[in-house]
C-alpha cells in the first residue's frame, strides 16, 4: 500500500504565491493523493481561502513563528512520510515519487536540490550548492522531507527559534540518519535578490548565519534581519 505523504506549508501572507505552490503540489502528484496541511500564522490577506480552494486542510496556529507553525502542522497530520516547504517552492514532476523511492532505499530523510525562478548567472551559482551533499545544504528552502518515526524520535523543529530552526533541525538530523539530496530540483522564488539585490542578501545572509553561530539570540537576528532585506 502506498504510504501517505502529508505536506505542511507556513504561510502567513502568502497569497501571491500559494497558489502556484499548490498547484504544481496537487498537479505533480503521481502516485496517489498527498495530504495538504497549511500552518497560518494568522494571515491578513487570502492566502487561507487560496488554500482551502486547493484542497487544503487550513490550521491557525496561534503565533507567526515557523518552527511552531511547522510542529503544529505535523502534530494533525494523518501521514506516515512528513514533507515540509515553503510557501513559494514549485515542486518537480513525480516529487512524491522521488520521496517515497528515498526512503525505500533507505534514507531516513532528505532535501531536494533547488534552481531559482526568475533565473540568473549569478544565482545558477548559488543553486549549484544546493545539489550538492556536504558544504552548503540544509536551508528551508530545500524543502525536507522524513518518516514520521524520525519527526518524533528527535522531538521536531525547535520552537525556541525564532530564525534558523531549518538550519539546527537539519543539522542535528544529519548527525543520527542516513539522508540524501534529490537532484530533481524544485523551484524557488528569487523574490529576495529582486528587492534588495543579490550582493546585500548574500552578505545578510552570512552575518545572519554568523550570528546564530556565535550564540546571538535568534529574535535579536531576526530582528536585524527584518529590518535589513524587504
Amino acid at each position: 500500500m502506498t504510504k501517505l505523504i502529508s505536506i505542511i506549508i507556513p504561510t502567513l501572507n502568502e497569497e501571491e504565491y500559494i497558489e502556484e505552490c499548490l498547484r504544481h503540489v496537487v498537479q505533480r502528484c503521481s502516485e496517489g493523493p498527498c495530504e495538504i496541511i497549511v500552518a497560518d500564522g494568522g494571515s491578513q490577506d487570502g492566502t487561507q481561502k487560496i488554500a482551502e480552494r486547493w484542497g487544503a486542510q487550513v490550521i491557525l496556529c496561534e503565533k507567526a513563528q515557523r518552527a511552531y507553525q511547522l510542529n503544529c502542522g505535523a502534530e494533525i497530520a494523518r501521514g506516515e512520510i512528513l514533507y515540509f516547504l515553503h510557501a513559494d517552492a514549485l515542486l518537480p514532476p513525480k516529487y512524491d515519487e522521488h520521496i517515497r523511492q528515498s526512503l525505500k532505499v533507505g534514507h531516513d530523510f532528505g532535501i531536494f536540490a533547488y534552481d531559482f525562478y526568475p533565473d540568473n548567472r549569478w544565482l545558477r551559482i548559488n543553486a549549484s550548492f544546493t545539489r550538492r551533499k556536504y558544504g552548503f545544504s540544509g536551508g528551508g528552502d530545500q524543502s525536507l522531507y522524513m518518516s514520521r518515526s524520525v519527526f518524533e524520535s528527535t522531538g521536531g523543529f525547535d520552537d525556541n527559534l525564532e530564525v534558523m530552526e531549518d538550519f539546527e533541525y537539519f543539522h542535528r538530523l544529519r548527525s543520527k540518519f542516513k539522508w540524501e539530496v534529490i537532484q530533481s530540483p524544485l523551484k524557488v522564488s528569487a523574490r529576495k535578490y529582486q528587492r534588495n539585490g543579490y550582493l546585500k542578501v548574500q552578505l545578510v545572509n552570512f552575518a545572519a548565519v554568523l550570528a546564530y553561530r556565535m550564540g546571538v539570540p535568534t529574535m535579536k537576528i531576526k530582528r536585524w534581519y527584518c529590518r535589513q532585506l524587504q
